[in-house]
């Protein structure tokens, strides 16, 4: 798997570097737009799990 991802980490990087030297104000929106969805996605998973695990004691 290591061999696969490090090929893949190498092209994300080059396109960040690509992205920052064309338009930096547009790559950094861009990483914040990502960065509040990464968040906004990790803030439902562990919403959801503690009403899962919530439910255990209301049966």
């Amino acid at each position: 798997m290591k061999k696969v991802a490090q090929p893949l980490m190498a092209l994300a990087v080059g396109f960040l570097i690509l992205a920052i030297w064309r338009s930096p104000a547009t790559a950094a929106a861009d990483v914040t737009h990502i960065l509040g969805n990464v968040g906004t996605f990790l803030q439902e998973v562990l919403s959801k799990v503690a009403e899962f695990l919530g439910s255990f004691g209301k049966s």
